[in-house]
């Protein structure tokens, strides 16, 4: 059996898939299969066997940390720039999202959407007041 495969079998056996990732505390996260090609490399020197799977238990006995996808994600510190952005729910308002308030039966939340839309286009005002007037009519009806 080759080194790689020597190692990857002491892996196995132990439960730690080739695509594990670890923590070993000297610069970036390595995957398993990258770091047995590293110990296979170093070793190829005509050292035993022996050798290298002894290689692999002083590395397993530093413990190293197995990091879920919520550690990955947290170490790369990207810049949130969602949080600093508040937008006035009236930015988003749009005529098909009055139309599906109203397919919805949200009377409320569509004459609502209707009143911002006719401070936001003047020029539609007479439409969207007729459109009000209708959802409030409905509304009087069902109560």
């Amino acid at each position: 059996a080759t080194g790689f495969d020597a190692i990857t079998g002491s892996l196995l056996k132990l439960n730690i898939k080739e695509s594990t990732i670890f923590n070993v505390g000297y610069g970036k996260p390595i995957n398993v299969k990258s770091l047995i090609n590293m110990i296979v490399k170093k070793v190829k020197g005509g050292k035993p066997l022996f050798g290298k799977i002894k290689m692999i238990d002083s590395f397993l006995e530093k413990n190293p940390k197995i990091m879920n996808k919520r550690e990955k994600s947290s170490e790369h510190n990207f810049l949130n720039l969602a949080s600093g952005n508040k937008f006035n729910k009236s930015e988003l308002m749009t005529e098909t999202l009055a139309k599906i308030y109203v397919k919805q039966k949200k009377i409320k939340k569509a004459i609502y959407a209707y009143k911002i839309l006719i401070l936001k286009y003047p020029e539609k005002s007479s439409f969207f007041a007729i459109q009000i007037k209708k959802l409030q009519k409905k509304q009087n009806k069902k109560t």
